[in-house]
């Protein structure tokens, strides 16, 4: 009888590797760099965003010693800590120019598919596992979003070395990778502060077949002993800048507000967003104002707010002119804005209870949305100049694709996955987790991004599951049919809910439309 063959993917990693699996790690880093690298030197020199500036401005006026201050040098409790001290270590290196900073963070985004496949290695084959970090090398999305200052793009690499070191944790009960699972998980939820209740759930991970609860307790105990000693000098420091107990951040009550209030939609509004704004300019810019003896109209006041958010384009040995820094330490904290957004949300949730809770399902679409409006926005801003209406729908069918692909991969192999392990929970709590947090606070496809790895794990699974479908009988198959017709709506819903933004890109002139984000 011959011997069975080996995967056609493990087969063909082997002939580019000589089997060697180190080499292969490092050609995928090479592989997943050199995309987002070129992409990152050809769009690197656009505008931040909003969300950018404000971790720009933290990072840089670290890098440059002010401290953790944003808008007019006034101390920040609204960004978490983590992103921005990253950004300054690169600002340290690079200098302070946005720039050269997306550049350098590339090294960094680059290894996700490499942590992709040695998290795999813990759950399958050698070949599926190759195969999910050559997903993840190669996802447009994740491609493109790597020019990005966001803090989605560091975090899914934090996730997945914390997911490594859990999963070593809980076969090993060793000290090294008990330890360093902690560490990562606190650097994550330093990056992530919405990340923190995630401890809670894993729990289970912890006592799931153990034959020592006691000693399960004691490494969760350990974990979250190590997260809370690293994040609580960030805490005492909010506490104390704000008067009142703060996190991490104070984006809660901001994120409430956007969430529950009565134009939400399930998603990001920018003129929900801008409510925020308008608050800030009312009382943080009077304040100022007013502690230097300046008379400060609202309009004055949004066109200095406008000239303070262009700051990132200020050269890096140009020193910053700020009128109101004397004053900047004198004034009430930021987190005005947190109990602001805060009650007008509990308000609203008061006010419309039934209301508030039907934006849960439109929540949950939202997060679970095909990720086309990055690619609408992009073409929109004329980024890559007109193309024929008919290329252009391929284009978009090509770059859309993938996302369905992997969550039907992932939920195939899970409906057929024929036995259960805490590999395989530590893959699913969090996708659980990241659905539960935005179907409760609001949606958006680049939520996704994090769980984008842990999809192409399970997805990767694939090969095997022929043998299965038929003796698993027909409850699974009606599970998995159930499943595939709910997401099938909610991009159905999304293409239908985004249809205008379709019409402006494939009209004439679509690449000029300037679509909002």
């Amino acid at each position: 009888m011959d011997e069975q063959q080996p995967p056609p993917t493990h087969r063909w990693c082997a002939y580019f590797t000589g089997g060697n699996e180190w080499r292969f790690l490092l050609l995928l880093y090479i592989a997943s760099l050199f995309p987002r690298l070129l992409f990152t030197l050809l769009a690197g020199k656009g505008g931040l965003s909003l969300d950018e500036i404000e971790y720009f401005m933290l990072a840089r006026n670290l890098a440059e010693g002010e401290g953790y201050r944003w808008y007019f040098d006034l101390p920040c409790t609204f960004r978490p800590p983590g992103y921005p001290f990253f950004l300054a270590g690169l600002c340290f290196v690079g200098g302070a120019k946005y720039y050269l900073v997306r550049v350098l963070q590339t090294l960094f985004i680059a290894t996700q598919p490499v942590l992709t496949v040695l998290l795999a290695r813990l759950l399958t084959s050698p070949g599926r596992a190759r195969l999910a970090g050559c997903f993840v090398a190669f996802y447009p999305p994740l491609v493109l979003y790597a020019v990005a200052l966001m803090p989605e793009n560091i975090f899914i690499s934090l996730l997945l070395m914390s997911l490594i070191f859990l999963d070593k944790t809980l076969r090993e009960a060793k000290r090294l990778p008990l330890a360093l699972s902690g560490l990562l998980l606190a650097a994550a939820i330093l990056v992530r502060p919405s990340f923190t209740p995630f401890l809670a759930v894993l729990i289970p991970c912890f006592l799931y077949r153990s034959r020592n609860t006691r000693l399960a307790l004691s490494q969760w105990a350990t974990v979250t002993l190590i997260v809370l000693t690293s994040v609580i000098p960030w805490i005492l420091r909010n506490t104390a800048q704000a008067g009142q107990f703060v996190y991490l951040d104070s984006t809660a009550g901001y994120n409430l507000y956007i969430g529950y209030n009565p134009q939400a939609s399930g998603t990001f509004d920018l003129k929900v967003a801008q409510d925020l704004v308008r608050a800030f300019i009312d009382r943080g810019l009077s304040s100022l104002a007013k502690g230097a003896g300046v008379d400060l109209p609202p309009f004055e006041a949004e066109k200095l707010l406008q000239r303070e958010m262009f700051d990132y384009l200020r050269p890096p040995e140009k020193l910053k002119t700020n009128p109101f820094r004397p004053y900047a330490d004198q004034i009430d904290s930021d987190v005005y804005m947190s109990n602001w957004g805060r009650e007008r949300a509990l308000a609203f949730m008061q006010e419309q209870p039934l209301r508030a809770l039907s934006l849960i399902p439109a929540k949950f679409m939202h997060f679970w949305n095909l990720e086309h409006r990055i690619f609408l926005f992009a073409y929109s801003h004329n980024f890559v100049g007109a193309i024929p209406p008919a290329l252009l729908l391929l284009l978009f069918f090509l770059l859309l694709a993938p996302f369905p692909l992997l969550t039907l991969g992932a939920l195939t192999a899970t409906v057929y996955r024929a036995t259960w392990n805490r590999t395989w929970w530590l893959l699913l709590l969090p996708i659980l987790y990241f659905t539960a947090l935005h179907s409760l606070t609001f949606g958006d496809a680049r939520f996704h991004y994090p769980i984008i790895p842990l999809l192409a794990i399970l997805a990767a699974q694939g090969s095997e599951l022929p043998l299965r479908l038929r003796p698993s009988g027909w409850g699974r198959a009606v599970l998995l049919f159930a499943l595939l017709l709910l997401f099938a709506g909610v991009w159905w819903h999304g293409i239908h809910a985004s249809w205008p933004q379709w019409q402006a890109v494939l009209g004439p002139n679509g690449n000029t439309s300037n679509l909002r984000f």
